[in-house]
């Protein structure tokens, strides 16, 4: 799936790694969503990171307050 999508439309986000779940992220954020509202870009960032895509921090904000984490590895 495409992270921005996964983010508008999911309630969790489950990320997998050799076949087993390595993340749940629940997206708490209000509907409807949008890519330009506070918190989305946090949380992209978060998924671009974990799926190994490298991200440029240098905008981001340092606190990710919308994003919380269910599980871990």
């Amino acid at each position: 799936h495409d992270v921005d999508e996964a983010i508008l439309l999911a309630d969790r986000v489950i990320v997998l790694a050799d076949g087993k779940v390595a993340e749940q992220l629940t997206i708490d954020l209000p509907r409807a969503r949008d890519t330009g509202q506070d918190g989305f870009q946090d949380i992209r960032a978060r998924l671009l990171s974990l799926l190994g895509v490298e991200v440029d921090t240098s905008t981001a904000r340092p606190a990710v307050a919308n994003l919380r984490r269910v599980a871990q590895r």
